[in-house]
């Protein structure tokens, strides 16, 4: 199990990294903990994906569990990522 400060180590970049792996704010609909390692994220459009990006960003591996829905291996604390992203994701105006 990780530490707290290994959370804090997690780089800022990376919840915006794996936004945009995942096809940009606009194209994530929901992120949240699937479990300890995993985040369960849902988008709109799934051809909008980036792969290797999300590789890149610290993604051991991903799959499809559903027709937008999408289980992404990261690391121990998804829940801590899963809440950045979100926050992240919040923080970005929505076009009208």
């Amino acid at each position: 199990m990780s530490s707290p400060s290994s959370v804090t180590r997690w780089p800022r970049r990376r919840p915006r990294d794996l936004i945009a792996g995942l096809g940009g704010h606009d194209n994530v609909k929901k992120v949240e903990a699937a479990a300890e390692t995993r985040l369960r994220v849902v988008v709109k459009d799934p051809t909008a994906i980036d792969e290797a990006a999300l590789k890149a960003a610290g993604i051991a591996g991903m799959v499809s569990v559903g027709d937008r829905t999408w289980h992404l291996i990261a690391r121990p604390n998804a829940d801590q990522y899963a809440a950045e992203m979100r926050g992240q994701l919040a923080a970005t105006p929505q076009p009208a």
